[in-house]
């Protein structure tokens, strides 16, 4: 049975689901189901209106088991499939209600797709109890003030508490990325991209976990994916064109780099780690076009004052050559001191 506390929050959760601002389906819990389409009606009849007035009792358990037999012959119901993930989901059942509504959004198209996406983000990121919410949220604040540690042993707790929150299972991940421990965070990763595999930000994080653990086929599919999807994350390019290093490919690192920067102006790090890796003897050559001194250092320069101004000194974002911003910084000022000496040799 399920707790009393957590049946109040669920039915709290309800209104947001399906009735306020995260509305679904145009209806709030305890209202009057929708009617089945016509063609369900004269498919499965009785079924159908048994299944409509044990939704409307609120019988979760005994919707479901109606509700599955329903689905189960007419795959291409909407009505049946949003309605059997809502029991399930009420049945204490989340992982359950999310495979479906992962099924039922492969299967559709166009405007059933989106709200079956839809419901799955929400049903996916609902919390069950009000104090996980709580703990989640002080997980949320450490991570954004550089306390991985602490984010990571509070998004833990959460983990315990509802094991299938996807969204607590994201932001565990990162936390588990950001700490070095990248196997474990594979496996959490894993899991919320099977309870939802159309959260791209999942794949990010995914991608270059499984590049620090030398799964290399695995990390090019993710980045592959996530590229398709977050077309303008930062951090995305920055950890492919890393990864692309590793490949032995920095031409096409400094490719995705560029292309990067130059699509969005305020990308500073992205536009500093091209800098750095045209300005770095070990890939230069490779890349082509090696610039002269005085193109050099105008660029850094450029950088510098870019990162500067972006904020992006301050943040220690790790970047392209496994390095953070600060200390692509470093190199470049060093750099800098280098090349103006040599100019003023010339």
């Amino acid at each position: 049975m399920m707790p009393c506390r957590q049946k109040k929050f669920l039915a709290l959760a309800a209104l947001l689901i399906w009735g306020g601002s995260l509305s679904l389906n145009g209806f709030a819990a305890g209202e009057a189901e929708p009617a089945p389409e016509p063609q369900d009606m004269a498919n499965r009849g009785g079924a159908f209106l048994e299944a409509q007035i044990l939704l409307n009792k609120k019988k979760w358990p005994e919707a479901t088991l109606v509700l599955q037999g329903i689905y189960k012959q007419n795959p291409y119901s909407f009505w049946a499939g949003k309605n059997l993930a809502r029991a399930l989901f009420y049945s204490g059942r989340r992982e359950e209600a999310l495979e479906q509504l992962v099924k039922s959004t492969l299967r559709e198209s166009g405007r059933e797709q989106r709200e079956y996406k839809e419901m799955l983000k929400v049903i996916g990121q609902t919390f069950l109890l009000q104090k996980t919410q709580a703990i989640y949220q002080e997980g949320l604040t450490l991570l954004g003030t550089s306390k991985v540690r602490q984010g990571r042993e509070q998004l833990e707790k959460v983990i315990d508490a509802e094991p299938d929150n996807v969204q607590a299972l994201l932001r565990l991940g990162q936390s588990l990325v950001l700490d070095a421990e990248y196997a474990h965070a594979v496996g959490r990763l894993k899991f919320a991209k099977k309870l939802d595999p159309f959260e791209a930000e999942t794949r990010i994080w995914l991608a270059r976990a499984l590049h620090k653990i030398g799964d290399l086929k695995g990390a090019a599919e993710e980045f592959q994916s996530a590229l398709m999807i977050l077309k303008s994350s930062e951090r995305l390019h920055l950890w492919y064109a890393d990864f692309q290093l590793e490949l032995g490919q920095p031409e096409g690192a400094a490719t995705t780099l560029e292309d990067d920067f130059r699509k969005y102006s305020a990308h500073s790090v992205s536009y500093a780690s091209w800098v750095k890796l045209k300005t770095d003897p070990r890939w230069a050559n490779a890349i082509g076009h090696p610039w002269g001194l005085a193109r050099a250092k105008k660029e850094i320069k450029n950088a510098l004052s870019r990162l500067q101004r972006g904020g992006a000194l301050g943040k220690g974002n790790e970047s392209t050559l496994g390095l953070d911003s600060k200390e692509i910084a470093n190199l470049l000022q060093a750099e800098l001191l280098v090349r103006t000496s040599k100019l003023g040799e010339e």
